[in-house]
């Protein structure tokens, strides 16, 4: 890799649940893709509350790694708590986060990272996307659902990084992955600069989908409209 870092550090946040067969993987993949380039980073595994091996085995890594660290959850509290606790977990300047079951690749972070920058929010577009029809038709629904409430919204389908600056200056609130678009929201609101990368996803490796649950589809269609109303008000 001959690319220089263009920023001073960052903070890798792994969120799983449930993703034991995945998890190690996963936090080898972030060496992988950031230790040769000489930057500074640091890992932080969330364990949403797993009923499976995974904290056992992120635990064990850490206890081995310096740069890995873990926290749990008692319960699963979805995504956007888990969000929260892996950005204040962090000291690095910037933050990203990825998901344990790997559909999304570390190395696809350096693609971010060389747009990233103070006062800007760097986030990501698939140039595939592995999903079925089913799975398709529920991303153009939420992407509706978040226009009707927010307006028009960054675009987002993979990752992001974000200076953490950003996150001193909001309180989130999100508990689903409506945190993402939070996130971003809150961004442009003060004024950040918005790039988009584009990257490549995954099958997921491990687990299964979190989206299809008709009282998580209601809780995410709820905090949406909420979230919206907070936006206007602010």
């Amino acid at each position: 890799m001959t690319a220089k870092p263009v920023i001073e550090g960052i903070d890798v946040v792994i969120l799983a649940y449930n993703e034991e067969g995945s998890i190690e993987q996963a936090i080898l993949d972030v060496h992988d893709a950031l230790g040769p380039w000489g930057i500074d980073y640091g890992i932080v595994v969330v364990d949403d509350g797993s009923t499976d091996r995974t904290a056992l085995v992120a635990n064990r890594i850490a206890a081995r790694d310096p740069r890995t660290v873990v926290r749990s959850h008692a319960r699963n509290k979805g995504m956007g708590a888990a969000v929260r606790t892996g950005f204040a977990a962090g000291t690095r300047p910037y933050v990203t986060m990825l998901p344990g079951d790997r559909q999304i690749r570390a190395d696809q972070l350096v693609k971010l990272i060389e747009l990233a920058g103070p006062a800007v929010a760097v986030t990501s577009l698939y140039e595939n996307r592995p999903n079925d029809a089913l799975r398709t038709l529920a991303s153009r629904t939420f992407r509706a659902v978040l226009r009707a409430a927010l307006g028009p919204t960054p675009p987002l389908e993979g990752t992001y990084v974000i200076p953490r600056d950003l996150l001193d200056e909001v309180v989130l609130t999100s508990e689903t992955f409506t945190v993402n678009f939070e996130i971003l929201h809150r961004a442009r609101q003060l004024g950040y600069e918005i790039r988009v990368a584009t990257i490549e996803s995954h099958l997921r490796e491990q687990g299964s989908s979190k989206v299809f649950n008709p009282r998580r589809i209601l809780r995410v269609v709820t905090e949406v409209g909420r979230l919206g109303w907070t936006l206007r008000r602010t």
